[in-house]
């Protein structure tokens, strides 16, 4: 499988993906932002990457593909590594459950998604 073509659409924040044998897909950029394959770095002790929120309205500052890998410099500064053309489809294909894992993770963590740091007030 390869990558054919991307194709940002800027004003809704998605990327739109083609592979080789036609499977194309619309993917948001911060989905992409966090799992990104930089972002998606285990640390020795952990089972899961560090949780990386803010990311809400995150932008493609510079992007690079060819038919095996797709590079993102985003506009907060962070550069994606690599998406393979394998990790890619896999984040593309999952993206629903991909995603509830992460909400489930920003819940747990008791941050607001769109926000680096939620504050929790009580009685």
């Amino acid at each position: 499988m390869k990558i054919t073509a991307i194709k940002q659409h800027c004003f809704s924040y998605l990327l739109e993906v083609h592979f080789s044998d036609g499977y194309r897909q619309l993917i948001g950029y911060e989905m992409l932002r966090v799992y990104s394959p930089n972002a998606t770095v285990v640390p020795q002790g952990l089972n899961k990457p560090p949780l990386v929120t803010a990311k809400a309205y995150v932008k493609i500052f510079k992007s690079q593909f060819n038919e095996s890998q797709l590079d993102i410099l985003f506009d907060d500064g962070h550069q994606s590594g690599s998406y393979s053309a394998g990790y890619l489809r896999h984040i593309c294909e999952e993206q629903d459950l991909l995603w509830s894992d992460y909400l489930a993770r920003v819940s747990y963590a008791k941050q607001l998604k769109d926000n680096a740091i939620s504050l929790t007030i009580s009685d």
